[in-house]
């Protein structure tokens, strides 16, 4: 499952990219999307974890974790800043209504 949200969080981000020009409500929609499906990933591979866990599976963890940690963390900062800059980027160019 975390493949999935995590196929989700990328075209999701290359559909935000893609609509920041012509589109920044929309843009707006998917970024938030993106971060949504970045979150439900992590939380996939933290259940993944446990159920690793919960059958004892120490050699699965040993060969998984490890690695796992670092990975998820650089993609888990690299989103929110990747799409941090896109969200002040589309708070400057659309006009505020009131």
């Amino acid at each position: 499952m975390w493949i999935v949200f995590g196929a989700a969080s990328v075209l999701l981000t290359v559909i935000c990219l893609a609509l920041c020009e012509k589109r920044p409500r929309l843009s707006v929609l998917a970024s938030a999307g993106a971060l949504a499906c970045t979150a439900f990933t992590l939380l996939a591979e933290y259940r993944m974890v446990l159920r690793w866990v919960n059958h004892q599976d120490w050699t699965a963890l040993m060969d998984v974790v490890p690695s796992m940690a670092r990975h998820l963390t650089v993609y888990a900062v690299v989103m929110a800043v990747l799409h941090g800059l896109i969200l002040f980027v589309q708070s400057r160019r659309v006009p505020r209504e009131g």
